[in-house]
Parts: structure tokens; sequence; C-alpha cells
């Protein structure tokens, strides 16, 4: 017994350091570049940048030596940054570099174009690419590749939204209970989302994020209780429903933050719920993967019974990590109201 509890308290401590490093909850932002045209061939850059990035690794925005710099605006210690420039040739071509003074694999860049003319243009750099080449238009299979990405990127980012997952799935405990409350979770989030999305229901963010943080207070504090006879335990459905709904207003609120598309606005919002989705499955997959790798070479080595008990002294540490963390997420959030 004593080694079954090293062993918890180990991996109890390496989650612990996972999750404090993932303070960001909700932080599964790319790095936004605003571009508008000021006046013909003058384009203004605003670059925001994620604020999971240290400040040491702020990013640069080099430009093409033909293009001349008019102004330049640097703020200090924040996120964000400003670039007037004159394009003589025009901004379609244009070669633009992102560079990080460490190297970062992890974060994608997005641009939006705004011209004069009233058209918009939004395109994806992937993190490895380096170099963004200015399209010349928007096509419905390019919005479709890159929103899906983007949908990827944030929920398997988005610790806040993994973590509610990780409870609904102690909760349901069951294949087919897991199923029907993932399921409703689903249904649920991309409801709010393309609703919130549109702009025909609208509510303010910050309340919302709170009350995100508090459902997960409340999974982890109903598994922790452990009582099969409450609406929750019997019916996990009825709480994956009902914060799925304002689940989907945070994915709305980063969607807003990146913004969709001009003319390929459908495709990208449905494009975007699916890649959270294709995220989701994928962290599901490989969450129960996980185990039940683990329970089958524990069965193969005839460790079936300690297999059992690690995982029930895995259990509740972790519950009570999710617990503090997200209680720490809601007085935060609240504060900012």
């Amino acid at each position: 017994m004593n080694k079954l509890r090293a062993i918890s308290i180990t991996l109890f401590f390496i989650l612990s350091s996972f999750l404090v490093g993932s303070a960001w909850a909700h932080d599964g932002r790319p790095m936004v570049v605003q571009v508008k045209e000021v006046q013909p061939n003058q384009f203004l850059f605003t670059w925001t940048v994620p604020k999971r990035i240290p400040l040491e690794n702020y990013p640069q925005l080099y430009f093409p030596k033909s293009s001349e710099l008019i102004y330049k605006k640097e703020i200090k210690n924040t996120y964000s940054e400003k670039e007037l420039r004159k394009f003589d040739q025009g901004l379609v071509g244009q070669k633009i570099f992102v560079e990080y003074p460490y190297r970062n694999v992890t974060t994608a860049t997005l641009f939006r174009v705004q011209y004069l003319n009233g058209e918009e243009l939004v395109d994806l750099l992937e993190p490895l690419a380096g170099a963004w080449i200015v399209p010349d238009r928007e096509t419905k299979s390019k919005v479709a590749k890159e929103y899906t990405a983007l949908g990827i990127d944030h929920i398997l980012e988005g610790i806040d939204h993994l973590l509610f997952l990780v409870c609904l799935l102690f909760l349901a405990r069951t294949g087919k209970r897991i199923l029907i409350a993932v399921t409703g979770f689903t249904l649920a989030h991309s409801v709010t989302l393309i609703l919130a999305s549109l702009k025909w229901i609208e509510l303010p963010i910050i309340p919302v994020e709170a009350v995100i943080a508090l459902s997960i207070l409340f999974l982890a504090t109903e598994i922790a209780r452990n009582r099969p006879d409450t609406i929750t335990s019997r019916y996990p459905i009825v709480v994956s429903i009902s914060f799925g709904l304002l689940h989907g207003f945070g994915f709305a609120a980063v969607l807003a933050e990146i913004g969709l598309p001009q003319v390929q606005l459908l495709t990208g919002l449905i494009c975007f719920n699916v890649g959270v989705e294709i995220g989701q499955v994928f962290f599901i997959v490989v969450f129960i993967g996980v185990l039940l790798v683990f329970r089958k070479i524990t069965h193969f080595m005839h460790l079936t019974a300690m297999g059992n008990k690690v995982l029930a002294l895995i259990k509740m540490p972790l519950v009570y990590m999710v617990g503090i963390l997200s209680s720490y997420w809601m007085f935060e959030r609240i504060a900012l109201f």
C-alpha cells in the first residue's frame, strides 16, 4: 500500500506541475495580426500576442525591404504593437516574416486584412511556416481548413474545457452514459456557439467565463462527494447540456476575437465548430485509451487489483486538484467584473 501511495503522490505532483504551467485556462488563441488599409497601399499592422507567451519571447514582424515604414508604436510590457507601412506594389504577394527570439512551434498566427473597398481576408499562418505570403483572395476550401485547425487548436489548448470533459467522464463512468453525456455537451455548446457568433444572443463574456469555472468546480465537488443518488450522478446529461450551453458562449468569445471571414462566414463558423468537436473527440479517445491501456497492462502482468487501487488513489487527488484550480479561475474572473 505504501508503494501505491508513493506512486499516486508522484503522479499527483506531476499533474499539479502540468496544471500550474497551464494557468492561462482559456488562452487557446493564436497570435492575431490586424491589417487595415487606411489609405491606398498604406496598411496599419496591429498584432496581439497570447498572454501565455512570455514577454522575453515576444514575436516580431519583419516586412519586405521594398515597403516603407511610416509609423511605429512600441508598447512596453504589453502584448500588442502597431506599425504603419506603405507598399507601393500593393499588399498581395508580399512576404511577411513572424519570428520569435526563442524557438516557438506551438502558436499559429491569424492575419485579418481589411481593404478600403470593404473586402476582408482571413488567413492562418501555421506555427512552423515562418513567413506569410499575402494571398489574392479567400476560397471556401482555404477558410474551411484554417477554421477547422483553429477549432482544434483552441479546444486542445483550453485547459478549462478539457478539465470539464475529464470530470464529465468520471461522472458518467460507463460507455453508454459517457456517449450520452458527451453528445449532450456537444449539441448544447454547438447551439450557443452558433447563436452567439451570429449575434442572435449576446451575454457578457466575463461572467460567462466565471460560471464556466464554476461548472468545473461543481462537477469536481459532485465526484468528490461520491453520492450515486443525486440527479447529477443519475443523469449526467442534465449537467452536460446545462453547462454545455455556457461553454458555447466561451467558444464564441474566442471566435469573436479571432473574427469570422466576410465572404465565407458560414463556412468559417461551421468549420470552427467542427474543429472543436474533432479536438474534443481526440482528447476523449486518448484519455480513455490511456486508462484502457493501463488496465490491459496490469491485467497482463496479473496486477489487476493493484492497478485498480492505483487508479482509485489517483482519482481523488486529481479531482481535488481540479476543484482547487477551478476555484482559483472562478475568483480570478469574478474579480474582473
